[in-house]
């Protein structure tokens, strides 16, 4: 069981040989293999560029990964902010790698091809993601609203984390063909944080959520489990972190109730008990969480949660305590646009630009 980056990890065992039977089934909230953070671009690029910064400037790669290993690991992690353009964006400058072929290798196929061939270890798997995940880029880019929107073609490699996934010569375009997608004629004027929430969603988590589980569904004979959370507890990350002005259910809430997390111990005491409805919600989930880690079967008196399948994207739809739902919807995202895209991503990652 993991979340966000957990999330991801989790469903790395799914297409690892090395996990193969050593696990029976796998929770996902907000994060998974085929999020476009989960899996490292331009690898060789972003090591050369890190190796550089710290006098490693060997051309043979083993010369430079000897150099770079006898760097002591304080000096590498601080080197990496350089990587950071806005604020904590991207929101991973190093991540898992598909490797060479070996007895020890982890993952040597990309994650996508191996659920679109069914090369996947086949265990029920459940996930979920929450309904405004892009408040966690939001929370990252609060102060940088107004440079974003000025710059807009300037940072959008940034923003939406597509700089090494895409030629030079395309970058402007993909910009403009995100603005114009999901603004149309607005005038930057009137944008605001929570205006552009919706994008950061759909490009970090949102489409890789729905390619993921209609993909996976469709290959394996297990059961997979999706399901949309909106239920809004009275603690949230923004409110957390000191953040007022931001709506929504973001990314984490609900790991608030279920792990009684508190980040900020200068939150009024009051605001550091659950509500009634929180108590509930929270024992809704581990109701859920609790059978499908016991007998591979999300059960609740609230609820009979279906399993998603390629003729019935069924999701379950947590709106609040009473307001649980099964719901059949057969676009969760904007898949098209996103996959229309001249990114070196999933279908294309064999055009990675290096």
């Amino acid at each position: 069981m993991g979340a966000s980056a957990g999330g991801a990890s989790v469903h790395f065992h799914y297409f690892s040989p090395q996990s193969k039977g050593l696990f029976h089934r796998g929770i996902s909230q907000s994060g998974n293999a085929l999020m476009p953070w989960a899996i490292q671009e331009g690898a060789l690029q972003k090591a050369r560029t890190l190796a550089a910064s710290l006098n490693c400037e060997e051309s043979d790669t083993r010369s430079l990964v000897k150099c770079l290993k006898s760097i002591p690991a304080d000096d590498l992690v601080n080197q990496t902010y350089s990587f950071y353009h806005l604020g904590e964006l991207p929101l991973a400058p190093f991540a898992p790698v598909v490797e060479v072929e070996s007895e020890s290798a982890f993952l040597t196929k990309h994650p996508y091809f191996q659920l679109r061939d069914g090369d996947v270890n086949d265990v029920p798997w459940l996930t979920w993601i929450v309904t405004d995940e892009g408040n966690v880029i939001a929370l990252m880019l609060h102060q940088f609203v107004d440079k974003v929107l000025k710059y807009w073609k300037a940072f959008a490699e940034y923003l939406f984390d597509y700089k090494y996934a895409c030629a030079d010569d395309q970058k402007d375009k993909v910009a403009q063909q995100i603005q114009s997608f999901y603004f149309e004629n607005e005038q930057f004027s009137q944008i605001n944080i929570s205006s552009l929430i919706k994008i950061f969603g759909d490009r970090y988590f949102n489409v890789g959520f729905e390619t993921a589980v209609h993909i996976q569904a469709a290959v394996t004979n297990s059961s997979v489990y999706a399901a949309i959370y909106g239920y809004k507890p009275s603690l949230t990350f923004m409110k957390n972190v000191g953040i007022d002005d931001v709506e929504g259910v973001g990314h984490g809430d609900e790991g608030l109730l279920i792990h009684d997390i508190h980040l900020n111990i200068s939150i009024l005491p009051e605001d550091l008990f659950l509500s009634k409805s929180d108590v509930q919600m929270k024992e809704v989930l581990l109701d859920l969480l609790s059978s499908f880690a016991m007998n591979g079967k999300p059960r609740s008196r609230r609820v009979e949660w279906e399993p998603l399948t390629p003729s019935s994207p069924k999701y379950l739809l947590i709106k609040d305590v009473d307001n649980i739902s099964m719901s059949e919807i057969s676009e969760l995202s904007p898949r098209r646009f996103w996959e229309g895209l001249t990114l070196s991503e999933n279908e294309q990652f064999s055009k990675q630009i290096h």
